[in-house]
């Protein structure tokens, strides 16, 4: 598992997200500036293809499921939180 804060292992047993979700949303998920010198990583479609494409169509269909997940990386690569996402994210 990749290093990440307590809080980001409480939200991650809370919000039920499992550990294969977040190693794929790390690997494969898109990123964006938060403007706090955090990222922002989240699943859509390119990153979708390529877990489908590189790890096989277990780990895509288990994405697939959990589209809304998120993680909060901070500029050390630790995981701050995780999460659901019920809005949308608004970007630049």
């Amino acid at each position: 598992m990749p290093r990440h804060t307590t809080h980001a292992e409480v939200r991650l047993q809370q919000w039920g997200i499992r550990v294969e979700v977040l190693d794929c949303l790390l690997a494969y998920g898109r990123r964006e500036h938060d403007h706090t010198h955090c990222e922002i990583a989240d699943f859509d479609t390119k990153p979708l293809e390529r877990i489908q494409h590189h790890e096989g169509a277990r780990a895509a269909q288990l994405a697939s499921d959990h589209r809304d997940v998120y993680a909060v990386i901070d500029s050390d690569c630790c995981v701050i939180t995780t999460g659901h996402r019920f809005r949308r994210i608004l970007r630049d």
